[in-house]
């Protein structure tokens, strides 16, 4: 599977809908600062929230080829204080892996992280 480091996060509110606008205030682009660690099928990930708050998700991760599945729990909202389901399909695109994550209201985020492999 290989351990590795992710970091220089890009993060992008979308909407299913398209005619329905996405909520502008959200943290986007480089602003939310995510990194972290895949070691041992286990991930790790620091990050600032859509709300500008900090937050960490950790959980599995299972590779399959250029896809990647994320099962975790997200912690740092205030709505939800023992955490929330967090899960994320992905794909490795060159020296990145982009990451689909379901999100409330009919939107999802695309995530874009570079990596490094690490031994």
């Amino acid at each position: 599977m290989g351990d590795m480091v992710l970091f220089d996060s890009i993060v992008k509110h979308h909407n299913l809908f398209f005619w329905k606008p996405v909520k502008e205030d959200w943290i986007e682009g480089h602003r939310n600062r995510a990194a972290g660690e895949v070691r041992n099928n286990k991930f790790k990930v620091d990050f600032t929230n859509s709300y500008g708050h900090e937050s960490v998700v950790e959980g599995n991760y299972k590779r399959l080829g250029p896809f990647v599945f994320l099962t975790g729990v997200a912690h740092g909202y205030k709505d939800f204080p023992n955490g929330r389901a967090a899960v994320s399909v992905g794909m490795f695109i060159g020296k990145t892996l982009t990451l689909l994550v379901p999100a409330f209201d009919s939107q999802y985020l695309s995530i874009t992280l570079k990596y490094k492999r690490i031994d």
